[in-house]
């Protein structure tokens, strides 16, 4: 300092070196505070604005900064806050459409689970391994055995193999029915293939399958319908040995009737007696007739109303499994020419 005071041509006194120095000392200790205030207000107050928004992003959207510091610091934190305000509403927005969704889906759950109770066939979802993905209680009545273990076969639950339950084949040959169609592109209603089966418990079923796709439009699994078709298969079994015992009955009566109206033809001047004897013949045989037709009726008039051990199948699905059978069992080629898409057979 007294170099400089020398250099300027000031007087060289004790008492202006220390007013230069106080100023000079002045002058670094307002630096040092404006210094100080920058540091906070741009380096702390702004870390500090920025731990409070991630609290706000990651943990507490309701917190709110309190704002201090120069101007450009206070209207950093009042826009933070701002932004604060907006997010905190949207997540309030989503909570609610959240909500919303979960509700309408546990309704529609619950409406779907009214409606699978209710049907009286039994219905199974499963996807593309088999597994059982949901069922109702008509499957598990229709296929469940008695006295099963959790370990064993034949116990309809969640993530069980369908294979377990029903002939795998049958499956395999329903799945490969539908395929074929979708490869020719038969129309929607072509889309569902119905088939007979056996249950592992020794029920016969009568089942309709039909395949679901996910959202990209892959197949993912297939849909079974499921009725039981002992009773009718028993019936049907029933009325078959009924019309075998019936046929032979009506041709035995039918050969007598026959048998003495020929011979009262053949002999015009037979005795009064004998022809007497032919027309009993032909009034008991017809009398027995009648007796054992009212017999059948009466017996068998459940089994007669019976539906007959036949299946609606397409004439397409029947030549191609046809077809499919002669390559697998003698190992021949086979051509399929065009096919009559309106054809059903039972």
């Amino acid at each position: 300092l007294k170099l400089w005071l020398d250099s300027r041509g000031a007087p060289q006194t004790e008492l202006q070196a220390w007013w230069a120095f106080a100023v000079l000392l002045v002058i670094l200790l307002g630096i040092g505070f404006l210094l100080n205030r920058f540091i906070q207000a741009y380096f702390y107050q702004v870390r500090d604005l920025n731990s409070q928004a991630r609290l706000i992003l990651n943990a507490n959207p309701a917190h709110r900064m309190e704002i201090d510091g120069p101007s450009a610091v206070r209207e950093l934190g009042e826009t933070i806050n701002a932004f604060g305000d907006e997010f905190q509403s949207l997540l309030a927005d989503r909570d609610a459409q959240v909500s919303q969704a979960r509700a309408d889906l546990e309704e529609e759950r619950n409406l779907l689970a009214v409606l699978l109770s209710e049907l009286t066939s039994g219905v199974l979802v499963c996807n593309r391994d088999g597994q059982i993905l949901l069922y109702n209680r008509g499957a598990r009545t229709l296929l469940d055995q008695p006295g099963h273990t959790e370990g064993a076969g034949g116990f309809v639950g969640l993530g069980r193999s369908v294979f377990g339950l029903l002939d795998r084949s049958a499956i395999a040959h329903a799945l490969d029915r539908l395929h074929f169609r979708a490869e020719r592109n038969a129309p929607e209603d072509d889309h569902v293939v119905s088939f007979v089966t056996t249950v592992t418990n020794g029920r016969m079923v009568r089942a309709r399958m039909a395949e679901f796709d996910d959202d990209r439009g892959v197949t993912s699994g297939f849909i079974l319908t499921l009725r039981d078709m002992t009773e009718g298969i028993e019936a049907s079994s029933r009325r078959d040995l009924m019309l075998q015992n019936f046929t032979e009955g009506v041709r035995s009566s039918l050969g007598s009737i026959r048998a003495a109206i020929e011979t009262i033809d053949s002999f015009p001047e037979m005795e009064p007696d004998r022809r007497h004897n032919f027309h009993q013949i032909i009034a008991d045989e017809a009398q027995r007739l009648s007796a054992h037709l009212d017999t059948t009726m009466r017996t068998h008039a459940r089994d007669l109303k019976a539906q007959w051990r036949l299946e609606a199948v397409h004439g397409s699905d029947l030549l191609w499994a046809i077809a499919r059978h002669i390559e697998h069992e003698l190992d021949v080629p086979v051509t399929l020419d065009e096919m009559d898409t309106a054809l059903w057979l039972n």
